[in-house]
């Protein structure tokens, strides 16, 4: 099975990801799209996210 790598957000990253996340929820969706949807978008903010599956 593969290691799925999880990033350590710094506290830039953390505030945009809780921003995103809001963000998706007030837009009616459920908190696992709204978690996948913050996450595109951090990774889009932030390129050294790119190679992670997901943050703690």
């Amino acid at each position: 099975m593969k290691n799925k790598r999880i990033a350590k957000l710094n506290p830039k990253e953390n505030h945009a990801w809780e921003f995103a996340f809001c963000f998706h929820l007030e837009d009616g969706n459920s908190d696992a799209k709204a978690d996948r949807l913050a996450w595109k978008d951090l990774q889009a903010d932030f390129p050294r996210l790119k190679k992670y599956q997901g943050c703690r």
